[in-house]
This record gives C-alpha cells, structure tokens and sequence, in this order.
C-alpha cells in the first residue's frame, strides 16, 4: 500500500484571553459556598443533548447545581422551545439560564465564573469547548463518542460517559457539588492539562511541514 503523508491538525489552544484564573483562583472559585455552576458552550440543537442535562438536573439531589447555557436558540428553534419547555416543566426555571449565542468578553466572563463543564453531545469530533474549559480550570464531564477523551486526557480533570448516561451525569456533577475539595484538585488539573495542549503556531507547523514534504514527492 502507498504510503500517503499525513498529518493530525488539532486545535490550538492560544485563542483563550491570556488574564484568566490561576491554580489558586480556580481553587478558591470551588471552595466558595454557592450552588454548583455547570457551563453548556453549544448551540441548542438536539445533538448537543442539552435535553438530557437538564434531566439529569432534575433529578433527586440536584438542588444545589445551577446551569448557564451559551449556545445558538435559532439554529434549531423547535428542539430550543422543547427545552425551554422541559426547564419549565421539571421546575428549573430559576436554576437554568439560556443566554443564547455570546462571544468575547461576554463568553468568557461565564467560563470565569462556572465551576464545571458538560456537554452530553451525541458525539463530538475535537471539542473547542472542553480546550477552552481546561484553559479556565473547568473539569469537563463530557460524552465519550468521539474525540474529547482525546482532548481531556486521563486524570481528575474529565469524565467521558455515554450521551443517554442522565444517572451518570447527575451524579458526576453532584459529586463536585458535595466534595469541594475534589472540586479544587480537578480544577487546577484542568489547568495543567491545558498548558500541555498545543498552540496554532504549532497546528500551522505540523501543516506546513506536510505540504513541504508533498512538494518533495511531487
């Protein structure tokens, strides 16, 4: 078989603002008393699985665990009424908030302030969302259909489960609620996960050298 050059491109992670928390803000941010802030950055649309988060916010012991959703509401308006519906519903009104799309400052000042990230997607390939909550010591508790464990690595900072696992989110996320402690440790190896990822310049690199050795073939 001929060989074929190739090349992985994976995404940067130098696209984060530079002022963001450090080791001893994240863990003073998990230590604060304060209900758990769970963050959603995705467009509401039924393949992200925001319906089965807020399941699993419904669910017995979840009282102490808000969510902010920062995602697109007109991309799928139907699946985004479903689930302003189901808040309402199962008696979330006060605990989830859809913000709609957010960019900038406005987007980060929510990576800022929350405490973890989920995202229940059907299956995702390499997810900006986890490399920008490792860069702002989020834990992120994601699905393991596709590339996040690839981002996430192996230690405290990640959880990956099956998309309809709801029992399994709910209890991911009430264990940070309860034990702020782990909370804080999964945190700061969030942040040490992220300095191990790699930049653009390094994408383009890998890039580059590629094309250099296609036109050597050629």
């Amino acid at each position: 078989m001929r060989d074929v050059p190739s090349v992985v491109a994976r995404a940067g992670r130098d696209h984060l603002p530079a002022h963001r928390p450090g080791a001893a803000a994240v863990a003073a941010r998990a230590r604060a008393p304060g209900p758990l802030r769970v963050l959603s950055s995705a467009a509401v649309v039924r393949a992200k699985g925001l319906h089965r988060l807020v399941e699993a916010l419904a669910r017995p012991g979840a009282g102490s665990i808000e969510l902010d959703v920062a995602g697109a509401l007109d991309v799928e308006p139907a699946y985004a009424r479903k689930v302003t519906a189901l808040v309402a519903r199962s008696g979330l009104g006060a605990r989830v908030r859809l913000h709609g799309l957010l960019t900038g400052d406005a987007l980060w000042s929510l990576y800022a302030r929350a405490h973890v990230l989920a995202l229940p997607s059907d299956r995702e390939s390499y997810p900006l969302a986890v490399v920008e909550a490792l860069g702002y010591g989020l834990p992120a508790v994601v699905t393991d259909q596709g590339g996040a464990r690839e981002v996430l690595g192996d230690g405290p900072q990640g959880l990956c489960l099956p998309p309809d696992d709801v029992a399994g989110y709910a209890a991911a996320l009430a264990a940070f609620a309860a034990d702020r402690a782990s909370l804080a440790r999964a945190g700061c190896a969030a942040l040490e996960r992220f300095a191990a990822l790699g930049t653009w310049d390094d994408v383009a690199s890998r890039v580059e050298a590629l094309c250099a050795r296609v036109a050597v073939r050629r």
